[in-house]
């Protein structure tokens, strides 16, 4: 056998390989309880690729995979507002003078920004990779763009609206943001992250501050 022809058959081996493990952590929705062992240490090793091309090396902390890894899967990753969020402290305690709640300070829309663009990017890596431009491109080829938009719906924006609510945004609000959210996704193709946590923060219950609150 061929160097080349050998070369080139250990490649279709790997990407075999990478597509059957792809499949199966899509088929169990990406809870790491449900994985294999081969699985688990192929998508910890997406995740961490995906925080590091978010954030930098920095940003790939075992929080920041732990919360990425809870919104892919749709875990609670936190229980009380006041919670601190990737080693961020969140700030509370000042006052809505009209209805006597308080506002809390959630996440910062920077940080946020950077979680959610690796979410997308893990999901978006397992219809076809590359960048997110190119990924979704490659979903619509694929599908057709009716299909794309409920792929990206289902696996990305729905997670990101349920940890919201998790988070304790209204859920009312966070659900009416749904359909926005999946077109940022799909025309801010550079850094759909930024432009969703942006976008929800001018929703929010203290708008365009430079967090994610909510008030209680």
């Amino acid at each position: 056998m061929s160097s080349v022809f050998a070369s080139t058959a250990i490649s279709k081996d790997l990407t075999s390989n990478y597509e059957s493990l792809q499949k199966s952590i899509l088929n169990k929705n990406f809870d790491v309880s449900k994985m294999t062992v081969a699985e688990r240490k192929y998508y910890d090793s997406v995740v961490q690729a995906a925080l590091i091309k978010s954030g930098g090396k920095s940003f790939n902390t075992t929080e920041n995979i732990k919360i990425v890894e809870d919104i892919l899967a749709d875990k609670d990753n936190q229980n009380e507002p006041e919670r601190t969020i990737s080693g961020y402290v969140t700030t509370s305690g000042y006052s809505m003078a009209t209805s006597g709640s308080s506002i809390h300070h959630i996440i910062s829309v920077g940080t946020a920004g950077a979680i959610f663009n690796a979410v997308i990017w893990v999901v978006l890596s397992f219809y076809g990779g590359g960048s997110v431009e190119a990924s979704i491109r490659t979903l619509i080829a694929k599908y057709g763009y009716n299909e794309a938009r409920s792929i990206i719906e289902q696996q990305v924006v729905s997670k990101i609206v349920n940890t919201l609510i998790r988070w304790g945004m209204e859920k009312s609000l966070v659900l009416s943001l749904t359909y926005n959210i999946t077109t940022t996704i799909i025309q801010a193709a550079i850094d759909p992250g930024d432009a969703i946590a942006n976008y929800i923060d001018s929703r929010d219950a203290a708008p365009n501050n430079g967090w994610i609150d909510v008030a209680y």
